[in-house]
């Protein structure tokens, strides 16, 4: 294997696979994982058997191998991410020295396409929440996003000031919200997880023990990379909390059908 070992040529691969701009905020583990799972034998043994894994990314099997960890990646993350970055850091800029900071939060929440939608109706969802759940003092968010940017108009509605602890697959991102709550005397953390990993959400449930958990669109995007994924993972989670609020998207990851079609 012209002296690297396996998991170091998968390192390698990972890093080509990030070279598309729209991947590049993703976690190198949680790629990587996707990586082991779609690699079949014969491409293994093609790896193993290149002198580099420059020479492996010139075979058929290399090309197959990263056109379906992309299009996975792109499906379960890469549709909710819009070309906004640089405007996301200027914003947060603004929110340093602003006094229009709910402007500026409604600006952001723009840059996602997940949080762009529930604009006209986050003040309603978190009306009928207050409604429904009585004690807010710890807030756990799967598959975030950037809804926990949501946090001030989350207060409004509620009024109350929970803990806000979310977690993303986008390491880029979590660093962003990171500062976001720094920015904004927010208590809270934001944390790379992978809600794949049972036992890691199991964990972060068992030392937090939240009032209420959200999962917004994570569910189908859990089922499409792991048929039956939620039907082991919502029992444990009932568990440890006693409200569990989540949604569903209306068109399929891929965009191309309406759900309820079939």
């Amino acid at each position: 294997m012209g002296g690297e070992d396996f998991d170091t040529r998968i390192d390698e691969i990972v890093l080509l696979i990030k070279e598309k701009k729209e991947l590049q905020s993703l976690d190198d583990n949680f790629i990587k994982k996707k990586i082991l799972v779609k690699i079949d034998s014969k491409t293994k043994e093609k790896l193993e058997g290149s002198k580099s894994v420059a020479q492996f990314s010139r075979s058929k099997e290399y090309n197959a191998l990263r056109s379906a960890v992309r299009k996975e990646l792109r499906e379960t993350y890469g549709v909710f991410e819009l070309e906004t970055r640089d405007l996301r850091e200027k914003l947060l800029a603004q929110l340093k020295t602003t006094e229009e900071k709910d402007l500026v939060v409604r600006e952001l929440l723009a840059t996602h396409q997940s949080s762009r939608e529930r604009l006209p109706f986050y003040s309603l969802f978190y009306e009928e929440l207050k409604k429904i759940i009585p004690r807010w003092e710890t807030v756990l968010e799967l598959g975030c996003g950037l809804n926990p940017i949501s946090y001030p108009l989350l207060v409004e509605k509620i009024g109350a000031t929970p803990k806000y602890i979310c977690c993303d697959i986008a390491s880029s991102d979590m660093r962003f919200l990171t500062e976001y709550f720094t920015t904004m005397n927010i208590t809270g953390e934001a944390c790379v997880l992978d809600a794949h990993e049972h036992e890691a959400v199991e964990t972060i449930l068992e030392q937090e023990k939240p009032d209420v958990v959200f999962m917004l669109k994570l569910l189908d995007t859990l089922e499409s990379t792991q048929r039956h994924n939620t039907k082991k993972l919502l029992p444990r989670i009932a568990i440890h909390t006693k409200y569990l609020v989540v949604s569903f998207a209306t068109i399929s990851l891929g965009g191309g059908k309406t759900i309820g079609d079939d």
